[in-house]
Order: structure tokens, then C-alpha cells, then sequence
């Protein structure tokens, strides 16, 4: 079986799970957080995806004026290369990767305006 070839990070802007960030001036591993509206829901990093957050009542329903977002009593963790439904969740198996994209969202949402961090509060602190 041939190994795939695969091109070095200097050579594009974005290649897989590398961004390259002028502020930090150098390739770094990238995490997409995913908002709805001012509140963080979940992030991705790589093959994982971890919830945080989610509506108390569900959207497009006759209540969904009196929706709160509601920070998860424990992250959920899937691996996207494997369960793309996400309906296994790894979190208690693989704690240290739910501490260390934990660690990571907190740290990005400092980077955030105040109205962001102030409804993401909850999220910005780690859990041991």
C-alpha cells in the first residue's frame, strides 16, 4: 500500500486541521466553534466534536420565544470519523480530550467582544 503524500502546512493558508495565524505567526491547530446567535453550542477540532450548550426546549416550536440556552450538566464528545450522527458519546471515555478542547474554547472566547464572553460565562472556566 503507497503512503499518501501530503503537502506541507507553509504552502496553503488552511490544510486540514492547521490555520495559519498571523498573530501567532505560525500553523495552529484549529478550532471551529459553532455559535447560534451570541451563544457557543459546540466545537470542533479535528475528528471530534464536543457539545456544550443546547436550547431548553426545542427551535421552530410555539414556545421558542421562552427558549434558554442551557450549558450541558456534562460535554458530550463524538468522533466524526467514525460516528458522523452523533450518537456515541466518547466524553467518559476520553476525558482528557473533552479537558483540553474545554481549555482551548475558553482560552478563544476571551478573544471574543464582551457581549459574547458575558453569554458564554458558564463556558469559559474548566471543569476538572
Amino acid at each position: 500500500m503507497a503512503a499518501v503524500a501530503q503537502p506541507r502546512p507553509e504552502f496553503a493558508h488552511y490544510y486540514g486541521d492547521w490555520i495559519w495565524d498571523e498573530e501567532l505567526t505560525g500553523w495552529v491547530k484549529s478550532l471551529l466553534l459553532f455559535f447560534d446567535g451570541i451563544y457557543l453550542q459546540t466545537a470542533r477540532a479535528g475528528r471530534y466534536k464536543i457539545h456544550l450548550a443546547r436550547w431548553n426546549i426545542p427551535r421552530y416550536t410555539a414556545a421558542s420565544s421562552q427558549q434558554k440556552n442551557v450549558k450541558l450538566a456534562k460535554p458530550e464528545l463524538y468522533d466524526l470519523t467514525l460516528d458522523v450522527g452523533e450518537s456515541y458519546d466518547l466524553a467518559a471515555d476520553h476525558q482528557e480530550v473533552v479537558r483540553d478542547l474545554q481549555a482551548r474554547i475558553a482560552a478563544a472566547l476571551r478573544s471574543f467582544p464582551s457581549e459574547i464572553q458575558q453569554a458564554n460565562a458558564e463556558l469559559m472556566t474548566v471543569q476538572p
